[in-house]
């Protein structure tokens, strides 16, 4: 090794102070003195102090010995660490609780949460108290929603009236889907202009409104009474799958008339009548009905 009087270098030849030496090192000089080693520049350069007091070396004899023991080698692994993962801990930031370190990294909130877009990476299935069906499969899910197998088009349905399609309504399959409930539970109700109608979970329906048919004349004889033309029947608010049952009554403008039915009617009309009075006359008629029959076969 080389150094120069008054000088903090320490040129090495063949050495290895990058290896062998650390800031803090004792560092015995060719002129017996005793150094501390300041810094490690390369294999071959280090620095200490204090200056060199000695005269100057060309190829002289040196001496390094640690002097920090463990405190050094703590020292060394933390420097290893922060080289390591100094960058990654620069990310976080200095919170001062969980929902500032989540907020540093752009973490998702424990919770209720609007910024999750996407589940791809969940492998095991939400349960029913969570939320989900407790299964990965469509069997699974069934059976953690108390669903039988003839579900399967109720759940994968696009629309309410596609799912409605898909199920065998009135029978013991579809009373599973439905439960203990199934033949007295109202699916479906409403109403327009014709009337009202309400669908029940065993595809029974009933249809019941009013509809002012016009002017009647009630003027052929019948006997002792006199009796009108057909009139056609009204249309039901909701249209059945076969011809239902149907009770109708006329309710005349004035004076008394009733009516006979002339058939049954059709899957969306109730039936046409022959409107009868006891004198001839003109009326003003409105029909009311109820029928009942099926939405589902």
């Amino acid at each position: 090794m080389a150094i120069t009087a008054g000088q903090t270098a320490v040129t090495g030849t063949g050495t290895n102070f990058a290896l062998n030496a650390r800031a803090g090192d004792a560092f015995l000089g060719p002129d017996g003195r005793w150094y501390e080693v300041a810094n490690v520049a390369s294999d071959s350069v280090l620095g200490i102090l204090p200056v060199y007091q000695g005269a100057n070396v060309a190829s002289g004899v040196y001496g390094i010995a640690p002097m920090q023991g463990y405190v050094k080698d703590a020292a060394d692994r933390l420097k290893q660490i922060a080289e390591q993962f100094g960058a990654t801990l620069s990310l976080l930031g200095q919170p001062q609780d969980a929902a500032g370190l989540r907020l540093n990294i752009g973490a998702a909130a424990q919770g209720a949460n609007s910024d999750i877009t996407s589940m791809a990476g969940l492998t095991t299935a939400l349960s029913v108290a969570q939320g989900g069906t407790g299964g990965k499969t469509p069997a699974e899910a069934r059976q953690g929603l108390g669903a039988s197998a003839t579900g399967d088009a109720l759940f994968t349905a696009a629309t309410p009236a596609a799912a409605r399609s898909a199920l065998v309504l009135g029978s013991a399959a579809t009373a599973a889907v439905f439960g203990a409930v199934a033949s007295g539970a109202i699916f479906e109700s409403g109403a327009n202009s014709n009337g009202r109608y309400t669908k029940f979970a065993d595809g029974t329906m009933i249809c019941e409104g009013s509809a002012a048919l016009g002017s009647a004349t009630i003027n052929r004889p019948f006997g002792a009474l006199f009796v009108s033309n057909l009139i056609a029947g009204a249309s039901y608010p909701a249209s059945f799958v076969g011809v239902p049952e149907c009770i109708i009554q006329i309710v005349p403008s004035g004076g008394t008339a009733f009516c006979v039915p002339n058939g049954p009617g059709s899957s969306g009309v109730s039936p046409g009548f022959f409107a009868i009075a006891p004198t001839s006359e003109a009326q003003t008629v409105t029909v009311r009905y109820i029928a009942k029959g099926r939405w589902a076969a």
